[in-house]
């Protein structure tokens, strides 16, 4: 790829057209591609955990593959829902095994409170999603459904709280102490290798926007990576992203702050900032669950517990890519919530070096980078 080409030009180059439309509709193609392929691999999990279930004795025993097919799921490719005392995640690729390793590493290795498995398993026996009713799907194998039981964990989502919490009020400080916690004790997991980053289990990163596009288009590879692979993946990522999101060119400042990446995140690094650090790459305020106590007008008045939830994601990355997200939250999500959690998340995470990290805020603040 030429040093610093235009957005016509990279087009040119990468996708094998100047027009954006047509190639958006190749990285279309090639997103359901990946998604496909990834969503059937057994190289981005640990198969020798599977079937896995929880040392008992249990107080409710897990919910049986008919009982999960019995209940109502509605939604996209991957469903969830409380079913008795427990919370049930369905889909038809590997997402939940993919999960479920995560939650069982985390559980082994930190301190993080997360949801505890109970169970993960794959069947064919029930059809959840009443996919097999499909005329056209009359006489065929029934498909095979991946199921994880997990614990389910009391409360509302921090986004159905945030109007409530959207003031500079002792219970939203102590939310956002309480969430900016999790991460630090996330972020202090010794990693068993300083030279990986990928998923926790030492495999390949997930399918995620930060290191999407290959030097290749047509190559399914998501590493793992050492530091300096991880970080050329980000910048050509950065690249392709930002030459399908403009017609004519590429801005000064993006044109300035992606060439010039190499410089500020190989050069000024310290060598403690090369060494990966556990990332959750999914923080919205819809994957944190708060329990939240009221008194009789319904006012919040105590927070009993806030957890991180949704960790299929989790991947060692660099030290500074997850705070430099955090750092945006104000600007791009323009809620007071979001600007004290960050303000009071940057502190506490730990493991922050200035220069890398104050160089990829600004990079996602000035659209160089893909962010939230």
């Amino acid at each position: 790829m030429a040093e610093k080409s235009t957005a016509l030009q990279f087009r040119q180059q990468y996708f094998g057209s100047e027009d954006p439309w047509k190639c958006i509709q190749i990285s279309e193609v090639l997103d359901h591609k990946y998604e496909t392929l990834l969503g059937e691999s057994e190289d981005t999990y640990d198969t020798s955990l599977f079937p896995y279930y929880a040392e008992g004795p249990l107080e409710t025993p897990i919910p049986s593959v008919a009982e999960i097919a019995a209940a109502d799921w509605q939604g996209g490719s991957l469903r969830k829902q409380r079913i008795g005392s427990y919370f049930v995640k369905v889909n038809r690729s590997v997402r939940c095994f993919q999960e479920a390793e995560n939650l069982i590493y985390l559980e082994r290795n930190s301190t993080v409170r997360t949801p505890k498995v109970y169970a993960a398993f794959a069947s064919r026996d029930g059809d959840p999603f009443r996919a097999m009713t499909l005329p056209k799907l009359k006489g065929k194998e029934p498909f095979l459904y991946y199921y994880l039981v997990m614990e389910l964990i009391e409360g509302d989502t921090v986004m159905d709280l945030e109007d409530e919490l959207d003031e500079n009020t002792p219970m939203s400080r102590k939310l956002t102490k309480m969430l900016a916690d999790q991460l630090r004790r996330l972020r202090d997991v010794v990693p068993e290798n300083p030279s990986h980053f990928g998923r926790a289990n030492g495999g390949p990163c997930p399918r995620q926007t930060p290191v999407f596009w290959h030097e290749n288009r047509d190559v399914l590879d998501y590493g793992p990576f050492n530091y300096e692979q991880i970080v050329d993946r980000m910048i050509l990522t950065a690249k392709v992203t930002g030459s399908l999101s403009s017609d004519t060119g590429f801005g000064f400042i993006d044109t300035h702050l992606i060439w010039n990446a190499k410089t500020a995140l190989f050069e000024h690094v310290k060598p403690e900032d090369r060494r990966p650090v556990l990332s959750h790459l999914d923080l919205n305020f819809n994957n944190a669950i708060a329990k939240v106590t009221r008194d009789e007008s319904g006012k919040i008045v105590d927070i009993e517990h806030a957890v991180w939830v949704d960790w299929e994601m989790l991947t060692w990355m660099p030290s500074w890519y997850e705070p430099g997200v955090v750092c945006q939250y104000p600007h791009f999500l323009q809620r007071l919530f979001c600007t004290m959690f960050s303000q009071t998340a940057l502190p506490v995470m730990g493991h922050i070096s200035i220069i890398p990290f104050s160089y990829y805020a600004e990079c996602i603040f000035y659209g160089a980078f893909p962010g939230l």
